[in-house]
Protein backbone atom coordinates (compact mmCIF):
# COMPACT_ATOMS: atom_id res chain seq x y z
CA UNK A 1 0.00 0.00 0.00
CA UNK A 2 0.91 3.42 -1.02
CA UNK A 3 1.07 6.58 0.57
CA UNK A 4 2.85 9.89 1.61
CA UNK A 5 4.73 7.89 4.94
CA UNK A 6 5.55 4.58 4.53
CA UNK A 7 7.79 2.61 6.70
CA UNK A 8 8.63 -0.84 5.55
CA UNK A 9 10.81 -3.63 7.57
CA UNK A 10 11.92 -6.77 5.29
CA UNK A 11 14.00 -9.46 7.31
CA UNK A 12 14.92 -13.21 6.07
CA UNK A 13 14.32 -15.64 8.83
CA UNK A 14 11.46 -16.75 10.71
CA UNK A 15 11.66 -14.26 14.01
CA UNK A 16 8.50 -12.65 15.09
CA UNK A 17 9.94 -8.93 14.54
CA UNK A 18 7.09 -6.00 15.47
CA UNK A 19 7.43 -2.95 13.35
CA UNK A 20 6.38 0.28 15.53
CA UNK A 21 5.79 4.11 14.54
CA UNK A 22 5.09 6.77 16.94
CA UNK A 23 3.77 9.28 14.62
CA UNK A 24 3.49 13.55 15.82
CA UNK A 25 0.32 12.40 17.85
CA UNK A 26 1.98 9.78 20.03
CA UNK A 27 -0.55 7.13 19.36
CA UNK A 28 1.90 3.96 18.66
CA UNK A 29 1.22 1.69 15.85
CA UNK A 30 1.99 -1.86 16.05
CA UNK A 31 0.44 -5.44 16.07
CA UNK A 32 -1.78 -4.03 19.33
CA UNK A 33 -3.21 -1.28 17.66
CA UNK A 34 -3.05 -1.56 13.85
CA UNK A 35 -4.94 1.44 12.90
CA UNK A 36 -4.49 5.14 14.61
CA UNK A 37 -6.99 7.81 14.59
CA UNK A 38 -4.63 10.30 12.98
CA UNK A 39 -4.82 6.97 10.07
CA UNK A 40 -1.31 5.40 9.82
CA UNK A 41 -2.50 1.60 9.73
CA UNK A 42 -0.33 -1.76 9.68
CA UNK A 43 -0.98 -3.41 6.84
CA UNK A 44 0.01 -6.87 7.52
CA UNK A 45 1.73 -8.71 11.00
CA UNK A 46 3.83 -11.67 9.84
CA UNK A 47 5.59 -14.48 11.38
CA UNK A 48 3.38 -14.91 15.12
CA UNK A 49 3.37 -18.68 14.93
CA UNK A 50 7.28 -20.07 13.85
CA UNK A 51 5.59 -23.22 12.53
CA UNK A 52 3.69 -21.27 10.03
CA UNK A 53 6.36 -18.39 9.57
CA UNK A 54 7.72 -17.03 6.43
CA UNK A 55 11.60 -17.12 6.03
CA UNK A 56 10.90 -13.96 3.81
CA UNK A 57 8.90 -11.99 5.96
CA UNK A 58 7.62 -7.99 6.07
CA UNK A 59 5.49 -5.44 7.99
CA UNK A 60 4.20 -2.23 6.58
CA UNK A 61 3.14 1.12 7.91
CA UNK A 62 1.44 3.65 5.83
CA UNK A 63 -0.66 6.61 5.96
CA UNK A 64 -2.86 7.16 2.40
CA UNK A 65 -1.80 9.91 -0.12
CA UNK A 66 -2.33 13.70 1.67
CA UNK A 67 -3.70 12.05 5.26
CA UNK A 68 -0.23 11.52 6.87
CA UNK A 69 0.09 14.31 9.81
CA UNK A 70 2.94 16.92 9.97
CA UNK A 71 5.99 16.13 12.39
CA UNK A 72 8.33 13.41 13.81
CA UNK A 73 7.79 10.29 13.33
CA UNK A 74 9.46 7.12 15.58
CA UNK A 75 10.47 4.13 13.97
CA UNK A 76 11.85 1.14 16.03
CA UNK A 77 11.56 -2.98 16.07
CA UNK A 78 11.54 -5.30 18.64
CA UNK A 79 11.95 -8.72 18.35
CA UNK A 80 8.25 -10.34 20.10
CA UNK A 81 9.38 -13.38 22.37
CA UNK A 82 7.10 -15.27 24.65
CA UNK A 83 8.37 -16.33 28.18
Amino acid sequence: QAGDVQVTLEWFNKNDLDLHVVPPSGEEIWFQNKASNCGGKLSFDMNQAYQTADPHAAEHIFWPAGKAPLGEYKVYVTHFQTS
